[in-house]
């Protein structure tokens, strides 16, 4: 019995060949229906709820440095879900 020895261009050729062709392969045939919407959308627009008018722009009036702390993202030792930082 006689092996091929491709190359690695070969092998990557034919690789993309292959993916291309199983690429093209699965493409859905033009015999789909469709249906038409049963409800109108309503393009009213929705209102905020829970925004402070105040909201935009707390972080320039601030007096100070303003940090998030993930506290989940450190040390378990308990396993607790929280992280070990004392006073957070």
């Amino acid at each position: 019995m006689k092996f091929f020895r491709f190359s690695r261009l070969q092998l990557v050729f034919f690789s993309l060949v292959a993916l291309l062709v199983s690429g093209c392969a699965s493409a859905p045939s033009g015999n789909a229906t469709t249906s038409a919407p049963s409800a109108k959308v309503s393009e009213a627009p929705v209102p905020l709820l829970g925004v402070a008018k105040d909201a935009p722009g707390w972080w320039k009036a601030a007096k100070g440095p303003a940090y998030q702390v993930l506290v989940y993202s450190f040390a378990d030792s308990n396993g607790d879900g929280w992280g070990d930082l004392k006073g957070l």
